[in-house]
């Protein structure tokens, strides 16, 4: 499949959805210097173009007493018809939020939400009962904390890529009612849901649903709202590096985030505990570069790596932080 053009005005729509994927055509276009009605027809292009993949509402899942637990696992006897039923078992259940296809010392990748550690080994246990007989040998990592950080290159900034929302933290439990769930349960992959739309379908007052919205938001149930851009539909290449670190001061974890913050290729970053110490996502247009990337981590924090991994990301099959 052919790269998809993107032209100035395109990558700065995908640039400001990113940061607010809520925030109005209106406000889109004053930003960029379109008129209201081209946005939104660029925006539902990109859609279905693949640019876009999905309007993510970000749950802090670990305000409501989760974990998220990341296994990665290698297959064996796996024909084409056995992992389209993988596929389809793993991204229909309710536990799992992030689900990958990887090239390289892994195959699939997929993140499991539980309240604990018992309750996670009850799961993986459910579906290794499912698809052990296709599943060889895994890994697993557990994710403390989650920072997305801006797409600059898609539009030649150098400056300092902003707060984007997160997930992670100390684990707490915020209560949500039926309806809070069901505002989340619907607006989760599709976050530009309008809100009149959305109070008709749950036959509530739209003044009702902003309001709990806004109540979650303030409680950071809902740490924002994102943009899911599939890079690979412009052709780009990505990739997960799997760091193990060492003797690494507080100053110094602090000196590595802003590295990846302020990096144009380092898209997100997770801080884990288990075989690896940090998840880095890198997007670049070529191989190439991604050496280049490497060299430049290699270079500012060589003291500290033990040993570096990484997997290819062929595709990113489902990415829901409100799977239940």
């Amino acid at each position: 499949m052919d790269a998809i053009k993107l032209d100035v005005k395109d990558r700065k729509i995908l640039f400001e959805l990113e940061k607010d994927a809520r925030q109005s055509n209106k406000s889109i276009a004053r930003k960029v210097g379109l008129n209201t009605d081209l946005v939104r027809y660029r925006i539902d292009r990109l859609k279905r173009e693949g640019v876009i993949s999905w309007f993510l509402t970000f749950v802090n899942f670990a305000k409501l007493g989760l974990t998220d637990y990341g296994v990665y696992f290698t297959t064996q006897k796996l024909t084409r018809k056995r992992e389209d039923e993988m596929i389809n078992y793993l991204t229909n259940h309710k536990q799992v939020s992030y689900f990958s296809k990887l090239g390289g010392k892994y195959d699939f990748m997929i993140g499991i939400l539980a309240k604990d550690v018992l309750q996670f080994n009850d799961i993986l246990s459910e579906i290794t009962d499912k698809l052990g007989a296709y599943i060889s040998s895994k890994d697993i990592a557990i994710r403390i904390v989650l920072f997305h950080f801006s797409k600059n290159y898609l539009v030649g900034t150098k400056e300092m890529k902003g707060e984007l929302p997160h997930f992670g933290g100390k684990v707490e439990t915020v209560e949500l009612d039926e309806l809070d769930r069901k505002i989340l349960n619907r607006i989760s992959t599709d976050a530009r849901l309008d809100i009149i739309d959305l109070a008709r379908e749950l036959n509530t007052p739209s003044s009702t649903i902003a309001l709990r919205i806004k109540k979650m938001r303030e409680k950071k149930v809902i740490e924002g709202f994102f943009t899911w851009i599939n890079s690979q539909s412009y052709g780009f290449q990505n990739y997960e590096l799997m760091l193990a670190l060492k003797n690494m001061s507080k100053t110094e974890e602090n000196k590595f985030y802003g590295f990846c913050k302020q990096h144009p290729n380092i898209v997100y970053a997770m801080k884990t505990v288990g075989k690896w110490d940090y998840e880095l996502g890198i997007e670049v247009p070529n191989q190439e570069r991604y050496q280049e990337v490497l060299s430049e981590i290699r270079e500012n924090f060589s003291e500290f790596i033990t040993n570096m991994e990484f997997v290819t990301i062929f595709k990113h099959i489902k990415y829901n932080l409100y799977p239940f």
